[in-house]
């Protein structure tokens, strides 16, 4: 009777040790963690961007929203004094309340020595760009220029492989409501690729 309920537990002990110690590196390492600081357009496509980054072996961290680089700036500072991570991820989505000068460049790039992966949207002011620009000067930032695969709002682009087509062959990745389910898989996939 006695070893009717041993083997399974032995089985059971065994089973979760191993789900542990393959686990372990996941829960303890950030070394493949990846943080997500952004406005609502990122947010809002959380899932394929979670998604995509798992599907390629990463974890992520989603800090609150960040909708200015003013925002951005501090979340940096106090995110990445937590530890450290494979990359960052920055994405806000607009910029209104925020003076974008080399003194908040200098503090976005100086808040760490990790990779940082910098969104820039289709439809960032001059000033915007000319500061993305600035930061893209460091030699571990990388730019993902969404413009490429969004084209304009409200504007059809052509489909690509992993698109469900209607039988026109062109999309709307995104109109005046923000980004559209086809964009948030471009915007995912962009990202990943500058995370790797």
């Amino acid at each position: 009777m006695r070893n009717r309920f041993a083997r399974p537990a032995v089985v059971g002990v065994l089973a979760l040790a191993v789900a542990l110690w393959w686990w372990w590196p996941g829960l303890t390492d950030r070394s493949t963690t990846v943080l997500i600081i952004s406005g609502e357009r990122l947010v809002d496509g959380r899932e394929p961007l979670d998604r995509r980054l798992r599907e390629n072996g990463f974890t992520t961290e989603w800090s609150s929203v960040a909708d200015s680089w003013c925002a951005v700036s501090d979340r940096l500072v106090s995110e990445l004094s937590g530890g450290s991570y494979r990359a960052v991820v920055v994405a806000p989505s607009s910029d209104d309340s925020c003076a974008l000068d080399a003194t908040l460049a200098d503090s976005v790039r100086g808040a760490g020595d990790t990779r940082l992966v910098v969104v820039r949207w289709p439809d960032v002011t001059p000033a915007e760009s000319e500061f993305v620009r600035q930061l893209s000067d460091r030699s571990d930032v990388r730019v993902v220029d969404t413009a490429r695969l969004l084209g304009d709002a409200g504007s059809e682009v052509d489909c690509l492989w992993w698109d469900d087509c209607p039988g026109s062959g062109r999309i709307v990745a995104w109109d005046a409501n923000g980004l559209t389910e086809s964009g948030n898989q471009r915007v995912a996939r962009m990202t990943v690729a500058a995370v790797r």
